[in-house]
């Protein structure tokens, strides 16, 4: 099903959806073979270390973190990045 732009409907559906809730940016994680599907999508790498809360204390997302923002002038969420509430 790769290139029928499915993705792409998927993720905006989710992002616009997102818009509606409050937060600035969105944050998604992604594995290294799907990188160039998120960056085609407009969704800029956060290079640092990205905390998340797990069950057992907060760990290192091992996956790549990418970011969209979800209003103008919404930037980078600055610094180390800590999710503070369970991965979805």
């Amino acid at each position: 099903m790769r290139g029928r732009g499915l993705a792409r409907l998927v993720v905006g559906g989710a992002l616009e959806r997102a818009a509606g809730l409050g937060p600035e940016p969105a944050i998604v994680f992604c594995r290294p073979d799907e990188a160039g599907l998120y960056a085609a999508l407009d969704r800029r790498e956060i290079t640092g270390p990205v905390e998340v809360e797990q069950p057992g204390g907060p760990v290192v997302m091992p996956l790549l973190t990418r970011w969209h923002p979800l209003r103008d002038g919404a930037g980078r969420p600055a610094g180390a990045v800590w999710l503070h509430a369970l991965p979805i």
